[in-house]
C-alpha cells in the first residue's frame, strides 16, 4: 500500500504518468436536464482535459479527429493527444509541453491536416514523431513583435496608428491574440495594455484594447477598431466579431460595415460557418451556460449549461466554446466533475455524427 501511494504521489506531480492506460472510448451521452440539447462528456478522467482556446480549431477540417492536450492538477507540463471524433482511439503525440489552464497546451492543425503544431516551431506526425513545419509557418512571437514569413508587426507600429497615445505613454502595450483569416489572406492582432494582477487577478482601468490587420504579404498594415474583449473571425474571412463597448459587434475588414447584433457579448463569442449563430459562454451569479445568439436579429437561446466548482479566471476553467467546422455542434471545456474535462452539445441533430458511447446520467 505503501508503495502505491507513493507511486500516486509521484504521478500526480508529472504529465508523463498521469493515467497512460487510457485508450479512449470515455464518452458519455446525456441530455441537458433544462434545455433538452444532447451533451457528449467526450473525457472522463482526474486530469485536467482541455480542448484548447476557443479560436483555434480542435477538430481537423473533415471532422475525423481531435486534438486535445492533458495535465494533472496544478501542472505546468502536460501532453498533446489526438481522439477519433467518436472518442475513441486515444493516441498522446507529445509529452512534456508547456501547458496552463487557460489555453492547454494550445495545439492546432497544420493547413494540409497532416501534422500538429504547438509552441512557435514545433510539430509532430499522427505517430508523435518530431516533424519540421515549413518556414512559413515558423512564428517569433512576443509582447514586442510577431513576424511569420513576410509579415512583421510591432507594438511600436500599433501606437503609431493609435488614437489613444495620452492612455499609452501613461501605461504602454503590448501585442496579444493573433490569429489569421480562415483563408490565410488577412492577419489580425490585438494591440493592448490591459494588466491582470497575477495573484489578486484584479485588472487596471482604463485601459486601451484595439485590433490591427494586415495583408498575407505583409503589406497594407491598418487599424479596425477598440474592443472589449475577445475577437474571432467570420467563415468568409470577410468580418470580425468581437465584444465592443457598445454589445457584440460585426465589422467587415474593409470598412464597410459595422453593426451591433446584440447587447449581450459574452466572453468568447465565435461565429458558425454558416454566419447565422454566434455561440458564447456567459458567466453569472445565477448559473453559468452558453447562449446562442442568432446573428439576423439578436434572438436568444440557452444552449446549455455549464455548472462551475472554481471561479471563472485564468488559473482555472473557462469554457471556450467552438463551432464544429460543419456548424452541427460546439465543443467546450467545463469543470463542473471537479476537474476540466472536454464536452461537445449537439446544436444540429440532423447533421452531428454518431458513433460508440456508454451511456450514462447527467
Amino acid at each position: 500500500m505503501r508503495f502505491r501511494t507513493l507511486t500516486f504521489v509521484l504521478c500526480a506531480a508529472s504529465a508523463f504518468c498521469a493515467e497512460p492506460a487510457r485508450t479512449g472510448n470515455e464518452r458519455t451521452i446525456y441530455k441537458d436536464p433544462e434545455t433538452g440539447r444532447t451533451v457528449w462528456r467526450m473525457t472522463v478522467s482526474k486530469s485536467n482535459d482541455k480542448h484548447g482556446y476557443y479560436s483555434s480549431q480542435s477538430w481537423n477540417a473533415d471532422m475525423t479527429k481531435i486534438v486535445w492536450s492533458t495535465a494533472p492538477p496544478q501542472a505546468k507540463r502536460g501532453a498533446i493527444w489526438i481522439m477519433d471524433a467518436d472518442g475513441s482511439n486515444f493516441r498522446r503525440l507529445a509529452d512534456d509541453v508547456p501547458y496552463n489552464m487557460h489555453t492547454g497546451s494550445n495545439a492546432s492543425w497544420s493547413r494540409d491536416g497532416k501534422h500538429i503544431y504547438y509552441g512557435q516551431t514545433d510539430a509532430v506526425d499522427f505517430q508523435g514523431r518530431t516533424v519540421k513545419r515549413p518556414p512559413a509557418d515558423d512564428v517569433r512571437f512576443d509582447k514586442d513583435v510577431y513576424v511569420q514569413g513576410p509579415i512583421r508587426i510591432t507594438k511600436e507600429m500599433c501606437y503609431a496608428l493609435s488614437p489613444h497615445k495620452k492612455l499609452l505613454d501613461a501605461q504602454p502595450a503590448t501585442l496579444r491574440n493573433p490569429k489569421w483569416a480562415p483563408d490565410h489572406r488577412t492577419f489580425m492582432i490585438g494591440y493592448s495594455n490591459e494588466y491582470e494582477n497575477p495573484d489578486t487577478l484584479e485588472r487596471r482601468v482604463p485601459t486601451v484594447k484595439e485590433l490591427y490587420l494586415i495583408g498575407a504579404d505583409g503589406k497594407n498594415f491598418r487599424r479596425l477598431d477598440d474592443f472589449k474583449h475577445h475577437h474571432s473571425w467570420t467563415a468568409d474571412s470577410k468580418s470580425i466579431l468581437f465584444a465592443g463597448h457598445d454589445g457584440l459587434v460585426v465589422e467587415a475588414i474593409d470598412g464597410s460595415s459595422r453593426r451591433v447584433i446584440s447587447k449581450l457579448t459574452g466572453t468568447h463569442p465565435s461565429i458558425n460557418p454558416q454566419g447565422t449563430l454566434v455561440v458564447t459562454d456567459v458567466y453569472t451569479e445565477k448559473g453559468d451556460h452558453l447562449a446562442l445568439i442568432r446573428v439576423e436579429d439578436g434572438q436568444l437561446e440557452k444552449l446549455v449549461n455549464t455548472p462551475r466548482t472554481h471561479p471563472r479566471n485564468h488559473k482555472q476553467t473557462h469554457t471556450h466554446p467552438m463551432w464544429s467546422p460543419d456548424g452541427s455542434m460546439v465543443m467546450y471545456d467545463s469543470d463542473e466533475s471537479g476537474v476540466c474535462q472536454i464536452y461537445i452539445v449537439i446544436v444540429n441533430e440532423s447533421k452531428a455524427g454518431g458513433g460508440r458511447s456508454r451511456p450514462a446520467a447527467p
